[in-house]
């Protein structure tokens, strides 16, 4: 049985990512910082689906704390997604130093950290990585609604590239998907009107890609950015 580890994983998208790979047969670790007691009634869930899974706590506030987390990874795996970060609704000029430190740590920071101490696992198991953008990210655009956590995920985007290129000789695939208004954000109904579809993005559409970026027909697929967004970003 292979292990995927989804950070972020005990609500939202994560929860359903999870709940997902783990009806396709993986073993999946489920971090989660604060919402224990979700992460676990998940995982009990899944379990009496005749699935497995495991609540994983993870502070990742800290490179110190990140380090933490990491040392409970004790074993293969091939399958990382990278859901968890902290995201801010405030002007630049007003955000301040520990805020701006939090958002790099949470988007930026851990997918280094993660992808650095898997490397080994990812290329034993010939794995595949998953980020999770927003959309625009690969513009150079000003984003005045997220400026921080924007600026974060555009280094994403291109750390998703550069990590295609360097684990591309060792068949290990690394992507993004990066989702528009979806279905259960909290500013939906304000931002919605302004995608040329006017719908909200369905979680399940997020998952349908994730689940074809892991499959062997995709096994030429990497270093790319799909955004599903009903075009809100043209």
């Amino acid at each position: 049985m292979k292990t995927a580890l989804v950070t972020g994983g005990a609500q939202g998208l994560g929860k359903e990512i999870v709940k997902a790979l783990a009806k396709k047969g993986y073993f999946v670790l489920v971090h989660y910082k604060r919402q224990e007691k979700e992460a676990n009634e998940l995982c009990r869930s899944l379990e009496e689906e005749g699935c497995k899974a495991k609540a994983i706590f993870g502070d990742f506030s800290s490179a110190a704390l990140i380090s933490e987390f990491i040392e409970k990874l004790d074993m293969d795996i091939s399958f990382l997604v990278n859901n968890v970060g902290s995201f801010l609704t405030k002007p630049l000029t007003e955000t301040t130093c520990d805020e701006f430190v939090e958002i790099f740590q949470t988007n930026v920071y851990s997918v280094f950290a993660l992808i650095t101490a898997l490397k080994q696992s990812l290329i034993k198991t010939k794995g595949t990585v998953v980020n999770t953008g927003v959309c625009g990210s690969p513009v150079s655009r000003v984003n005045n609604y997220i400026p921080a956590y924007s600026i974060f995920k555009h280094t994403l985007h291109h750390m998703t590239k550069t990590y295609a290129k360097e684990l591309a000789p060792f068949d290990v695939r690394v992507n993004m998907i990066s989702p528009g208004v979806l279905e259960n954000s909290v500013d939906k109904d304000i931002k919605s009107p302004q995608t040329p579809k006017g719908k909200h993005i369905k979680l399940d559409e997020i998952v349908s890609l994730l689940y074809y970026l892991m499959e062997d027909h995709a096994c030429n697929i990497t270093g790319q950015n799909i955004e599903v967004a009903g075009g809100y970003c043209l």
